[in-house]
């Protein structure tokens, strides 16, 4: 499918389009979307409708019986009385398609997680905390990274194709960047004032593709005190972004009730972060395209992962008229990289400060209050940031057919000169090669 913006999303959708779709009649409806499609009028919104679909079909994927079999590992004693008490609950997310109740992929990790029989990742634990206290003793702290990144095409056509791999974003808390190894000739690299900073590689696909880098990243810890706020504060990164930084009725009445009559900057935010963190229960979610609007789904469902927590965090902000943005990359660790998202928000005399919604609803349900605290305004050293915006282009070697990811780069993209590869149709590694405090 050829390129097209995410903002399309927030055209409508004909109400016999629409029908079908909340039914999940997908193969009824992509006939329709065909015959409508030829008529002319919102033509992107159309074609877009048939990759939300594809979207939806590969996430929702899971019988009744396979969410079963996979709980039932960690709890032996787990059946279809208990499946359906974890739906009631909404730990079970589904969807209702071609008449049969189908399951997200991520569904069995969400039930574990709800019963509590996920093992805590107790390393990252004692290095968040680890961090923490340095940050606060020292004022600030920094690390050496490096990280080596891989994408092949699960079939190569053994052809030229182009891969787009992510990048740390430099000049803000990165700083030092140094290409050690691509194993390919025909590169380039974004600029670093690139939104979502890439290097792509133009090269046969038959081997894939690397990147080894390394970075310094560098984080200073401040205590946000709302009384030294100045008297005036920016009005940049306050409006929407469709389709996700959306100001629905919901999400305004929202912000309304957790802002209440507070007037300082510092204060609203405060109470947005601990809204999210107490009252959004962290989640696996479906690929991100199956969204209309991210934000609205994370308040009304009350679930969500780290990106859908931020994006909510930051559209809640910008209603309220405090300048935030969204970003994401790794969490990276001595013995790994992860995907992760956070926001920043715009404080004077602050600047931006980072709010880690992900790892600070963790702590509050860990009952860490200290690092709940610190989660908002501060970030630790186990970062890598790619992506300070939604749905960016990419500057080096602009992509001619739509994204695998379309909100941002985490995993990588690859196409070739007909067709760009779905995330299904990648393979993807991240190995952290070195750790360094400094």
């Amino acid at each position: 499918m050829r390129q097209i913006s995410l903002g399309a999303l927030s055209e409508p959708l004909s109400q016999e389009i629409l029908s079908l779709k909340q039914a999940g009649l997908f193969t009824e409806e992509l006939a329709l979307l065909q015959v409508r499609q030829a008529m002319g009028p919102l033509s992107d919104r159309l074609e877009l409708e048939k990759a939300v679909i594809q979207a939806i079909r590969d996430s929702y994927c899971l019988s009744e019986e396979e969410v079963i079999a996979q709980v039932a590992r960690k709890d032996p004693g787990f059946g279809p009385a208990a499946l359906d008490l974890s739906r009631m609950k909404g730990d079970a997310d589904f969807r209702i398609i071609e008449g049969q109740r189908r399951y997200l992929d991520k569904c069995p990790q969400n039930i574990i997680a709800s019963l509590r029989l996920e093992d805590r990742d107790e390393e990252l634990e004692r290095l968040l905390d680890e961090n923490m206290a340095i940050m606060k003793a020292k004022g600030s702290g920094e690390a050496r990274i490096t990280l080596c990144l891989k994408l092949a095409a699960r079939n190569p056509q053994r052809r030229i194709a182009i891969a787009h791999l992510p990048l740390p974003r430099t000049g803000e808390s990165q700083h030092y960047l140094e290409i050690l190894d691509t194993d390919k000739k025909a590169f380039k690299i974004s600029s670093e004032s690139s939104s979502q900073r890439v290097i792509a590689i133009r090269d046969h696909d038959s081997n894939g593709y690397k990147v080894t880098y390394s970075y310094v990243v560098r984080s200073d810890y401040v205590n946000i005190d709302p009384t030294r706020l100045a008297s005036s504060q920016p009005s940049s990164f306050t409006g929407e972004e469709l389709p996700h930084i959306q100001f629905t009725p919901y999400l305004r009445s929202l912000a309304k009730e957790i802002v209440g009559k507070e007037t300082n900057a510092a204060l609203k935010a405060r109470r947005i972060y601990d809204w999210v963190t107490t009252h959004v229960h962290p989640a696996h979610m479906a690929g991100y395209l199956a969204y209309e609007c991210i934000p609205s789904f994370c308040a009304s469902s009350r679930r969500g992962d780290s990106g859908a927590q931020a994006l909510l965090l930051v559209t809640l902000c910008r209603i309220c008229r405090i300048p935030a943005i969204w970003q994401s990359g790794f969490l990276v660790t001595p013995s790994k990289a992860v995907p992760h998202a956070w926001a920043m928000i715009c404080l004077e005399p602050y600047g931006f400060r980072p709010i880690d919604l992900g790892l600070g609803s963790s702590a509050y349900r860990q009952g860490n209050i200290e690092r709940w605290n610190y989660c908002f305004g501060n970030l630790d050293v186990f970062r890598m940031t790619a992506n300070n915006a939604i749905g960016a282009d990419f500057e080096a070697y602009p992509k001619k057919f739509f994204r695998a990811d379309p909100v941002d780069s985490q995993i990588g993209e690859i196409e070739y000169s007909d067709r760009g590869l779905e995330s299904k149709d990648l393979r993807s590694e991240r190995q952290v090669e070195a750790f360094q405090l400094l």
